[in-house]
């Protein structure tokens, strides 16, 4: 193994935080059981009334502020569910991106503007459907709706020579996960210092790197 544990670990975002059924997904127990577990963590948030939250679906009920993200010191993907979240509380969304690894990501192209317009961290998604980068970015969301089609296309040496990029494991898209994971797991524990992988199963995908 390349790296040491501490460190493979901040490279394996948890997919709405660490969690053991659907129902504890993006709560305040699964994103603080992922950053004590050394783990990053993915999560979303949005708008409701006056107050941004931890949410994947509108009209959420979750009662998670996005203020439950301050001084977890993991590395967060914060995945934007909302149009205008900068212009109403730039503070609170810097203060969650402050944890190096940290960025947002998935907002549409004019939100994501604004965000690099503010120079916080954010990555741009490539995908079958998203070949081409809108601009220069540090960080890489690197999704595969329909199949692993950047398998066949040595997409992800060429990408991390330049970027941080982070695979979406095929689980989250309910399809088959071993052929990436084969992949992912070779790069992440020694190979590649710029790959990290977003999933669902963090333990498991752990216990192939050791």
């Amino acid at each position: 193994m390349g790296f040491d544990e501490e460190t493979l670990r901040k490279r394996i975002y948890c997919h709405r935080g660490l969690w053991g059924s659907t129902e504890a997904q993006n709560s305040l127990y699964s994103l603080g059981a992922a950053a004590s577990s050394g783990f990053g963590i993915e999560t979303d948030i949005r708008d409701s009334g006056s107050n941004l939250i931890v949410a994947h679906d509108a009209f959420s009920e979750s009662k998670v502020e996005l203020s439950a993200l301050y001084g977890l010191n993991a590395p967060i993907a914060l995945n934007i569910k909302s149009d205008g979240l900068l212009r109403r509380d730039l503070g609170s969304i810097s203060e969650s991106l402050s944890a190096p690894g940290s960025f947002a990501f998935d907002g549409s192209i004019p939100e994501m503007l604004q965000y690099k317009k503010a120079g916080l961290p954010l990555a741009l998604r490539v995908s079958e459907y998203e070949p081409e980068l809108s601009w220069k970015c540090k960080y890489i969301w690197l999704d595969a709706f329909e199949s692993d089609w950047w398998l066949e296309k040595e997409i992800l040496p060429r990408l991390s020579e330049s970027h941080f990029v982070i695979i979406v494991s095929p689980e989250l898209h309910s399809r088959n996960h071993e052929n990436v994971w084969n992949i992912a797991a070779k790069e992440i524990s020694g190979m590649n210092p710029n790959v990290a992988i977003c999933t669902d199963k963090p333990i498991e995908f752990l216990g192939i790197l050791q």
